[in-house]
């Protein structure tokens, strides 16, 4: 597979390793044999990241999606992309988001979440494979960073 990869400046975003990535050779990556799993999965949907200051990190990434964020809740910047969802939060949202949850480290991604097929079937392979989670209102539910290898992770009816 080829592909063309932009890596940002660690420096100026410590939250995270930004890449932006083009498949050159999509027909190699996106093969119907690699496009179904078992939990129905679809689509990364969301990526969180845990900052201390909402504000200016907000900033930072409104000048790179070329984007102004919603502010949901005290705490949290959300950015709507063509393709998805970025949520900067700090760390005493990201307590009241995910209950029971710290980041790993500040500043950190602490999250991601995808669209699945049908989110009652998710839970049964979950379930039949005794991995514990929590339900989430948007409708969705998030599995702990304990046994996720340190970051939530959330699975949301695809719309």
């Amino acid at each position: 597979a080829v592909f063309n990869n932009v890596t940002l400046d660690p420096n100026l975003f410590p939250e995270a390793k930004i890449i932006f990535i083009e498949h050159v050779t999509r027909e190699l990556l996106w093969q119907q044999k690699w496009m179904e799993h078992p939990n129905g999965a679809l689509s990364l949907e969301e990526v969180a990241l845990c900052v201390e200051d909402v504000d200016s990190v907000s900033e930072k990434y409104s000048r790179l999606f070329n984007s102004k964020p919603a502010f949901p809740m005290k705490g949290v910047a959300q950015f709507k992309l063509s393709e998805g969802k970025v949520y900067i939060v700090n760390p005493a949202a990201l307590a009241k988001w995910v209950p029971g949850v710290s980041a790993p480290a500040v500043p950190s991604v602490f999250g991601v979440g995808f669209s699945v097929r049908d989110l009652e079937e998710t839970k049964r392979v979950l379930d039949t494979n005794s991995v514990n989670y929590q339900s989430h209102p948007y409708p969705g539910i998030w599995i702990h960073p304990d046994i996720t290898g340190g970051a939530v992770v959330s699975f949301m009816q695809s719309e």
